[in-house]
């Protein structure tokens, strides 16, 4: 089942409000498409760096996340919260990770 949030605004610059998530049809051609898509990518190795920005209350049995099956090199870089609220309470730091971890590229 693959779920997706629609809002309604009313007028210009009205605020967005919660709506009830919709439900696809499992039978429609967009969601066989986007399914079959899924089913079959494989991913090719990246030889270069990249980072991953983790939730530390993430927990998993590989830091990387399975990143590092795909890459030379993975850093790994932890912000507060889990996966939720290190995107809404602390998007502040997300956004300061980010920024130094692009910096960091065009260093290089």
């Amino acid at each position: 089942m693959i779920v997706r949030k629609v809002g309604r605004r009313e007028g210009p610059g009205a605020a967005r409000e919660a709506q009830p998530p919709t439900v696809l049809d499992e039978r429609s051609p967009l969601t066989a498409a986007y399914r079959h898509a899924i089913e079959r990518y494989l991913p090719r190795r990246y030889p270069g760096r990249i980072a991953v920005i983790r939730a530390a209350e993430t927990h998993s049995a590989r830091p990387d996340l399975g990143w590092a099956s795909l890459a030379d090199e993975v850093e790994v870089h932890l912000v507060p919260g889990d996966h939720l609220t290190s995107i809404t309470r602390h998007a502040e730091a997300v956004g300061e990770r980010l920024r130094a971890c692009l910096r960091g590229t065009q260093s290089r």
